[in-house]
């Protein structure tokens, strides 16, 4: 027996946390007559204007997201806040906002709908059923709207997830320009400043140890160097200035898988002892109560190894 059109929309609705469209509805065979008499008999909701959900759907910020996305339609893709939860960002909010190609009409009570003339195929991406922004499009977007402090901290999440990297983020900047675009300016100078060699740390303990010690005059610290061992193996610091071969680590059990991941971390740093690298260990609580001295052992090591 073959599935009724009911059945077929149950299924595509299930897949969409419980909502569709009117054109996914005329494509398993429904009428616009019979769309209407199922929202009359109260078998259908409706959210938009050519939008459904399914009676007895459980109401979600889910089903809500994917409702406006199916609402506006075409090439629309999720976009600012909404789009930086969904890739997984560190943002929390409840506007619903999506960014359309210009040029267009769309005017959704309810809803904020972006039109943009800088539109690429790169800036899309695709989550589950739906269509965000890329994690770039998204962070340039919000270059605009959040403080310095929560931007750097999307950064560092996209960055370490390998979302997007420093240097594509700058290549994007200068591709759309600063022309009225003050915030990409701010945002490259963010870049700049907080990324000297385009790399970013990989956890919190790493971030906020980097952080203190770009406070540090002169050459800044390298996140993240590569350094290979007389066996070939190469092992990664969480940050050095290569040319006085000092490094640092932050060093916490929390951040090891296993007690033996710890110990060969421990045998990683004899090895580079013995090359002739000076390792400076600091702890999560070192940077919590006290970045000052963080920053005197510091510059104590790298002003003897700059005398000797």
């Amino acid at each position: 027996m073959e599935p009724t059109p009911d059945l077929h929309i149950a299924a595509v609705a299930a897949q969409q946390h419980g909502v569709f469209s009117a054109t996914q509805a005329a494509e398993v065979g429904l009428s616009r007559d019979a769309m209407s008499r199922r929202v009359q008999t109260g078998r259908w909701g409706r959210l938009y204007r050519g939008v459904f959900r399914i009676a007895g759907s459980p109401p979600t910020w889910d089903q809500r997201v994917t409702a406006a996305w199916l609402a506006v339609g075409g090439d629309a893709a999720l976009s600012y806040t909404v789009a930086a939860r969904l890739v997984g960002l560190p943002l929390v909010g409840t506007a619903i906002e999506l960014t359309v190609p210009a040029p267009g009409r769309h005017r959704i009570a309810g809803l904020v709908v972006h039109r943009t003339s800088m539109w690429t195929p790169a800036d899309r991406a695709i989550v589950g059923p739906l269509v965000t922004t890329s994690a770039t499009r998204t962070l340039l977007d919000l270059s605009a709207e959040l403080r310095k402090e929560k931007l750097a901290a999307c950064v560092d999440n996209a960055v370490t997830r390998r979302l997007t990297s420093v240097a594509y983020l700058r290549r994007r900047i200068e591709t759309m320009g600063y022309r009225g675009r003050p915030h990409l300016r701010a945002f490259d100078e963010l870049l700049s400043s907080r990324y000297p060699h385009e790399r970013a740390p990989e956890s919190p303990l790493e971030r906020g140890l980097i952080d203190i010690l770009l406070e540090l005059p002169g050459e800044p610290i390298v996140p993240q160097h590569w350094v290979q061992l007389p066996n070939g193996e190469w092992v990664r610091l969480d940050g050095a200035w290569p040319p006085e071969l000092v490094a640092v680590e932050g060093d916490s059990y929390r951040h090891h898988s296993s007690p033996d991941d710890w110990a060969l971390d421990q045998t990683k740093r004899t090895v580079l002892t013995a090359m002739g690298w000076r390792i400076l260990t600091f702890t999560d609580f070192d940077i919590k109560h006290r970045p000052r001295w963080i920053l005197e052992q510091a510059a104590a090591a790298r002003k003897l190894r700059l005398a000797s």
